[in-house]
């Protein structure tokens, strides 16, 4: 994942959601246990002229629901969890039926046993037709660390453990599939509230340049103030052109991202939700250790080590196995006969250059890696949070400081428009302070996204 230094990515982290302004936050569905048309559907409110109005929590919902990345990992779950009976059901009796028909010429032999050693059992015959049919009972007695399929073996629990780190790389995939999700609608709404600033900046910047243009008139400014007036009107339409082209670009990527096409037909509302609550320290710790799946993965990766540990340790001691079979024949003109077979058999390794033995020893150095690496995890993610909370703080503070400047020229415009009804105050200061509060706002504007 991205470095995260937002409000929301952290409360995300900690198992929070974004709430929108007016409700409160409610448990989402499991992204398994819900159909992609049914999230699509309930995440879309159809508006007059077949717009579609999305709050954030909707809009996540359905780029959720739509996002091939996580389709493909609920189909692998999906997959993984029938790999975990086909496992299992490997340690259990297996029952074939088998059925031969067919024609034979020369000397014969019923093909039910060996063929007999007196001669008086061989016939000789022009052609003929034999059928022989039966069934077949396969049972482990003790095979792989389970005995008669009663405990479970570890090739299963090998399986249990790939399926919890895909459940784990799910989340933390669905994790990133919000983030982008939540950059893309917060860069919409910056994007529509930077195109209103930089109007309204071109119109103060517009009178400006009218005022010095008349008093140019006159020779009561310098050329060199001319130009400057002129270029930097010229800035302020080319800001107004750039900003105008980037919320295009954002409402674009805004309706690509939930499958619509024109984004005329997209509509939000131009203000930034309400971040959940903030986790103190010790609870973002808690929950992290709870509930992180970084951490679940590799605790996955370290059950999977363990059980393959076990795998091969145990394929070290001898396998049995019962095998029953029947079969019943008919060859040619002999009439039917039938045939009862058990055998109970074992294998044991005797001498194989170390084969099981190092793979056993192999086996037992990974699972003390995995080990290793799941103290790491647990290391990397408590200094992430560490550090996700000393730039949240960082940048709560700048935004205050920008919150204060910005109140602090709404102020002085203000007084600036009351004394101007007078004539106390010259229009060109007033622009300049106005200007000024301007560029105060899209500063806070900037630094709110960036708290996001």
């Amino acid at each position: 994942m991205k470095p995260v230094t937002t409000l929301f990515i952290l409360s995300l982290l900690l198992g929070r959601a974004l709430s929108a302004p007016s409700t409160q936050a409610t448990p989402r569905p499991s992204l398994s246990s819900v159909p992609r048309a049914q999230l699509v559907q309930a995440s879309k409110k159809k508006q007059p002229g077949g717009t579609v109005y999305f709050t954030l929590r909707k809009y996540i919902d359905a780029v959720v629901a739509q996002d091939p990345g996580l389709i493909s990992s609920r189909l692998a779950l999906m997959s993984n969890a029938e790999e975990i009976k086909a496992t299992r059901a490997s340690y259990l009796p297996h029952l074939t039926a088998v059925a031969d028909s067919g024609l034979v010429a020369g000397p014969q032999y019923l093909s039910l046993v060996a063929p007999a050693a007196r001669l008086e059992n061989v016939r000789t015959v022009g052609a003929g037709v034999y059928e022989v049919a039966g069934a077949s009972l396969t049972m482990p007695v003790f095979k792989d660390g389970t005995f008669l399929g009663i405990n479970t073996p570890p090739a299963v629990n090998i399986k249990r453990a790939q399926g919890q780190i895909l459940a784990a790389q799910t989340r933390l995939d669905q994790a990133e599939v919000i983030y982008q999700a939540t950059y893309v609608f917060l860069r919409a709404i910056s994007s529509a509230k930077q195109v209103e600033i930089l109007r309204a900046e071109l119109d103060l910047v517009e009178k400006q340049t009218a005022i010095i243009e008349e008093k140019a008139k006159y020779n009561l400014v310098t050329a060199e103030d001319l130009a400057a007036a002129e270029n930097k009107l010229r800035d302020a339409k080319l800001r107004v052109s750039t900003g105008t082209t980037a919320a295009i670009d954002a409402f674009f990527r805004l309706a690509e991202l939930v499958g619509i096409e024109d984004p005329r037909q997209v509509r939000i509302e131009i203000k930034y939700p309400t971040p959940a609550p903030l986790a103190t320290f010790d609870g973002a710790l808690l929950r992290m250790n709870v509930d992180h799946p970084a951490i679940a993965a590799q605790e996955g990766a370290v059950n999977e080590a363990k059980a393959n540990l076990a795998l091969r340790q145990i394929q070290l001691w001898p396998s049995g196995t019962v095998r029953s079979t029947y079969r019943y024949g008919e060859d040619l003109s002999e009439i039917g006969q039938e045939q009862f077979v058990g055998v109970l058999s074992f294998s044991a390794p005797i001498f194989d250059f170390g084969e099981l033995h190092y793979a056993a020893k192999a086996a037992d150095f990974n699972l003390q890696s995995q080990n290793e690496k799941l103290v790491k995890v647990h290391n990397d993610l408590r200094q992430s949070i560490f550090d996700d909370f000393k730039n949240i703080q960082n940048e709560t503070l700048l935004l205050a400081n920008n919150n204060t400047v910005v109140t602090d020229d709404q102020r002085t415009v203000d007084r600036l428009q009351e004394l101007a009804k007078y004539g106390q105050v010259p229009i060109p200061a007033l622009l300049d302070a106005q200007l000024q509060l301007l560029a105060a706002k899209e500063a806070q504007d900037g630094l709110t996204v960036t708290l996001y």
